[in-house]
């Protein structure tokens, strides 16, 4: 899949832009603020539905939008792709509410027709890389994952719910834990709720591990690859390894399959519930 085509209305500091990609790429060469990264954040957008510079999807609605037309601030964002099944054109609306309490309006769009976020990631497939990203070496096991999570969410569309319910679930079994330090209950009930929420836990958590090991196997391959063109001496490699019990790693070295994997974990309880891998 190719980009071939860029709208810009009314995002950060573009009121309107239309860019056509050449085949053969783009080079962008201006000063500071020009709003070259600007290109880069809408390109990631139309790709994982939301900013990579920002945690908030407001923040990229041009401060003067909607002004002109007395409406409340907007934005919109398409992008035109060439894939081998053909033109493929997605599009992410945002607006303000009139009122600028109320929670943003986001509409996705694939093809002129409307479809849920989650079904919508990864439909124009990017790769981004800032100064930000050497972290991923250097910095803490979370940035790691979250990059883990980005990749595996433009390739499974079923990660991006798992995932979701996951942090959904770790966020109702806690509540249940500190609402128990509170006021304290009969234990009987409390460890069968538990085990509800553990067993959903493990179910969601286990589908996670699976796919990033996945992921992380096929990366070791080419990491292995390349860190060969640059030494003859050593054999530099990587290796998956969650802190999830002997039997879970054992399985994850062998290369068992993504069902071996899950069962593996199906009978590992998870020791860090912000941390499934």
């Amino acid at each position: 899949m190719r980009l071939t085509r860029l709208e810009l209305t009314e995002f950060r500091l573009y009121h309107r832009l239309d860019l056509t990609m050449p085949s053969e790429g783009l080079l962008l060469i201006g000063r500071n603020a020009s709003g070259k990264s600007t290109i880069l954040e809408a390109i990631r957008m139309l790709s994982m539905l939301r900013s990579p510079r920002s945690t908030h999807d407001r923040d990229v609605i041009h401060w003067e939008s909607g002004s002109e037309l007395d409406v409340a601030p907007y934005a919109r964002l398409v992008g035109h792709a060439q894939s081998a099944d053909g033109v493929v054109v997605v599009e992410v609306g945002l607006q303000r509410p009139d009122d600028g309490i109320g929670p943003l309006r986001k509409q996705i769009k694939i093809n002129q027709q409307s479809r849920r976020m989650q079904d919508s990631i990864g439909i124009l497939k990017s790769v981004l890389f800032t100064p930000e990203d050497l972290d991923l070496v250097s910095g803490p096991p979370g940035g790691r994952r979250r990059f883990m999570d980005l990749v595996i969410s433009q390739l499974d569309r079923g990660y991006v719910l798992h995932l979701a319910r996951y942090f959904k679930v770790v966020e109702q079994r806690n509540s249940l834990l500190r609402s128990n330090a509170r006021t304290g209950g009969p234990r009987n009930s409390i460890i069968e709720q538990l085990g509800f929420w553990d067993q959903q836990l493990i179910e969601h958590g286990a589908y996670v591990i699976a796919a990033r090991r996945e992921l992380l196997l096929s990366l070791c391959v080419a990491f292995s690859n390349r860190t060969s063109l640059f030494t003859e001496t050593a054999q530099l490699t990587t290796e998956y390894a969650p802190n999830l019990g002997q039997d879970f790693l054992a399985a994850a070295r062998a290369g068992d399959s993504r069902e071996q994997i899950e069962a593996v974990a199906q009978r590992t309880r998870i020791p860090d519930p912000h941390a499934p891998g």
